[in-house]
């Protein structure tokens, strides 16, 4: 039988988001061939084609969610759940190392599902491990508990494996080969209370609360942004191909992060800079890379202070809101966690672990500094990585891949370096809400997160739609979807994941790095490839006219006032 498509449940699903992605390209040509650009009133759109645009929303929240064709029959993940469920619930006994172990312990006093467990994940080092030396620890796990916890662990533990349908599946035997549970303390305390509260028996209670927040997103975005902009975003957040139901939603809060950014951008779009700093700095305390989205603030503060000495005032309460929930946050997990620094010293410890590490199904530069032939093929790749010390050869070309990384990191450093001289370029005369979303670039380079968390390309949309020249916007936002087409064409061919994600990476660098190229050219050198076009002619405004234009244009201008 042949190999389902690895972002898609069904060929189906796989060519609808093929069809709405070229849909919203074509309405966006058009819409900007129209118009001068997105800041455009909506009430310019017929109510017909209202109707028509919310129907295209509706139905991109129908295909995110495969109409209905849940994975295994049903809305949740067991495999996210297994780890954002028990990870949490049981973290002050096992904190991110013994998770696996306390499960295999806890199998071996239900049967022995996992005596034919080939390896499971040591937690401590990402190398693979032995049954047998999980049951060696035994003693100890199970003194980490007290009767009443070991007894609920083990029936969580139990549902599970029914859940999963072990042993008669691979099922939660396959999920103690994945990198366990790696949320932040703050996450922990928020997602702890939750599971605490809520039993294994009622997850789907937990599942739902991810659909509610991709809904509020989009609300949000529709309120501040306008019916354009909300209705591009939700269809872009639905049919991006990186963002694919399979791999988180059903899950426990895997879109928190994300909300929270949202929440902040839309806050600070209306001027409330104390609120959207909080806002960023729960997102950065939950899932730390969006710490990277204060640099454009900071180069706006900067560029003030060369300018006139001071800081500007709402700069300044975003500073002081960010400062306050920065410390309010960092201590808040000790009432649950009993301890104020350890939890993030652990956290800061499995986080330099997990980023030391080379995956298959993670994106970034790092990923393209560390490219080979053998990448395309997954014959040659067997052939390039197979090892007589291992019959894991995924592992093997891990070991060997971490290793290199060590060598290429400095040319990582360099690369991201010019990265961040370009955004900072961009950003330098841009509103608050494009500095605050420039910076997104940079969680490419300077990061390497798995693919899902590409989900943030939404934000894009609220960088560009709105721009005063129609062309400029539309050809980042084509780039967009253009990647898009191109992941799921790719999808379509079935390729072995090693090939698929390879050429994934490769799509999204040309992709960013051609928005990046393209601003830098059309808005740093103020050299547009493309005429503004306005219903009353061509644009002219002196900011995007090229250099040797503006002065004459000035000089009349000034001439008319007199």
């Amino acid at each position: 039988m042949d190999q389902a498509p690895i972002l898609s449940v069904n060929d189906t699903i796989l060519w609808l988001k093929a069809a709405l992605s070229a849909a919203t390209l074509a309405a966006l040509y058009a819409r900007f061939r129209r118009t001068p650009a997105s800041g455009a009133a909506a009430q310019a759109l017929s109510v017909r084609t209202k109707v028509f645009v919310l129907l295209a929303v509706l139905f991109s929240f129908g295909v995110f969610h495969n109409l209905g064709n849940f994975r295994g029959g049903s809305f949740i993940h067991y495999g996210e759940m297994f780890h954002y469920y028990l990870g949490p619930k049981y973290f002050k006994e096992l904190g991110y190392y013994d998770l696996y172990k306390a499960v295999i312990v806890a199998d071996s006093e239900q049967g022995n599902t996992f005596v034919r467990m080939p390896f499971f994940t040591d937690l401590r080092t990402y190398q693979n491990a032995q049954r047998a030396t999980a049951l060696l620890d035994a003693d100890r796990l199970r003194g980490l508990f007290t009767n009443e916890r070991w007894s609920e662990f083990k029936h969580d533990v139990a549902f599970f494996k029914q859940a999963t349908q072990t042993p008669n599946a691979p099922g939660l035997m396959f999920l103690l080969m994945d990198h366990g549970y790696n949320g932040s303390p703050l996450s922990t305390l928020i997602l702890g209370t939750l599971t605490n509260a809520v039993p294994v028996t009622r997850l789907m209670w937990l599942a739902l609360l991810d659909v509610f927040l991709v809904i509020a997103m989009g609300a949000l975005v529709f309120r501040t942004f306008g019916f354009e902009m909300g209705a591009l975003f939700a269809v872009y957040f639905c049919v991006n191909v990186l963002n694919a139901y399979d791999f988180v939603s059903g899950g426990l809060l895997r879109y928190d992060w994300l909300f929270y950014l949202v929440a902040a951008i839309c806050l600070l779009e209306r001027k409330r800079y104390a609120a959207s700093a909080c806002l960023l700095t729960l997102s950065t305390m939950t899932r730390v890379f969006p710490a990277m989205l204060f640099y454009g603030i900071a180069v706006a503060i900067l560029l003030g202070l060369r300018a006139t000495r001071t800081v500007n005032r709402t700069y300044l309460r975003f500073i002081v809101a960010a400062a306050f929930t920065c410390l309010a946050l960092f201590l808040l997990p000790a009432a649950s966690l009993g301890s104020v620094l350890q939890p993030w010293l652990d956290f800061a410890s499995n986080t330099d672990l997990h980023n030391q590490g080379v995956y298959v199904n993670h994106l970034g530069l790092r990923s393209i500094l560390l490219f080979e032939p053998s990448h395309l093929s997954l014959e040659a790749f067997v052939e390039a990585f197979r090892s007589s010390r291992t019959n894991d050869i995924v592992r093997h070309w891990q070991d060997i891949k971490e290793y290199e990384f060590t060598q290429k990191k400095p040319l990582l450093i360099i690369a991201s370096l010019l990265v961040l001289s370009g955004v900072t370029a961009v950003i330098r005369k841009r509103g608050d809400v494009e500095k605050l979303l420039w910076p997104l670039l940079l969680v490419y380079t300077m990061s390497h997160p798995a693919h899902y968390y590409y989900a943030f390309l939404c934000l894009l949309v609220l960088l560009f739609f709105r721009r005063h020249n129609s062309l400029d916007a539309f050809v980042p936002l084509a780039l967009l979807l253009v990647l898009n087409l191109g992941v799921l064409v790719t999808d379509a061919f079935r390729p072995s994941p090693i090939v698929f994600y390879t050429l994934v990476n490769i799509y999204l660098f040309l992709c960013l790095t051609a928005i990046l190229a393209f601003e830098i050219h059309t808005n740093v050198f103020g050299a547009p490839l493309f005429a503004a076009r306005t219903s009353s002619g061509p644009a002219t405004d002196p900011h995007r006219m090229p250099k040797p234009t503006i002065r004459p244009h000035r000089r009349k201008a000034r001439g008319r006032r007199k």
